[in-house]
């Protein structure tokens, strides 16, 4: 019963979108969280959140000094599972990037977690990290479908790794869904001025965990979006905004 009426809340909040939508040109919000009233409750369970009294909030680690690890959001769905959208969706972060504060052997690992599609439960199915990695050139970025705790010198080290200017970036997880009904990802970064510096190569991506699922995530497996998490960080992240469109 609690679906259905999800169901019916999401779809009218859908068309109602669609018509500003069509009007004004652009994508729609289905979610936003902004800071101007601190957390509200949109980042916890792990480490710390600190409201910056700017319209930001800084997320600090729990102090586990081999997997440091920091807050993460269930989008506000006390359901771990925010609705898949037919087609695809994108996941939207903006944080701020600062070399004194990220160093060489720093970094923030940002993880969003899909959910696969059972009856009567939720189930984690594949997560899609993207990493922030102090070096002595300064702060780079990349995103490789790989697990979070990884060789992250090694992964920026890459040719596609991009190096970033001080300021705000949005990380961007796209997802849309190709004729085969293979959800694909293109994870791009934005500078404030919202000019692309980075964008992944169109992919597919695995299951990582699920008893009844393997191989590529297929449309037909996606329940929706379980958590954005800061899952690695010996650095304390600013988060400016957060929002999912379609």
């Amino acid at each position: 019963m609690k679906k259905f009426f999800k169901g019916i809340v999401s779809a009218c909040m859908v068309a109602a979108c669609a018509l500003l939508v069509t009007a004004c040109g652009g994508p729609t919000t289905l979610y936003e969280a902004k800071f101007a009233n601190g957390n509200d409750g949109v980042f916890g369970l792990y480490g710390t959140v600190v409201d910056n009294q700017d319209g930001t909030i800084t997320l600090q680690n729990d102090g586990n000094a081999t997997y440091p690890t920091s807050a993460s959001t269930y989008f506000g769905e006390a359901d771990k599972n925010y609705d898949w959208e037919k087609g695809g969706l994108t996941v939207s972060l903006k944080v701020k990037v600062d070399k004194t504060q990220m160093g060489a052997g720093k970094f923030a690992v940002w993880s969003l977690a899909l959910n696969e599609k059972e009856d009567d439960n939720v189930n984690y199915l594949t997560e899609l990290p993207a990493y922030f990695v102090g070096t002595e050139a300064g702060v780079k970025f990349v995103h490789k479908f790989t697990g979070v705790d990884t060789d992250y010198d090694a992964l920026v080290a890459q040719e596609d790794a991009v190096l970033l200017d001080d300021g705000y970036y949005t990380v961007n997880w796209q997802f849309d869904v190709n004729a085969d009904d293979e959800v694909t990802l293109v994870v791009s970064l934005d500078n404030n001025a919202g000019q692309e510096v980075y964008a992944s190569q169109e992919n597919t991506f695995n299951v990582i965990d699920s008893s009844t699922n393997t191989g590529v995530v297929t449309e037909e497996m996606v329940e929706g979006i379980r958590y954005l998490w800061l899952v690695r960080a010996n650095a304390d992240v600013v988060v400016d905004s957060l929002k999912i469109t379609k």
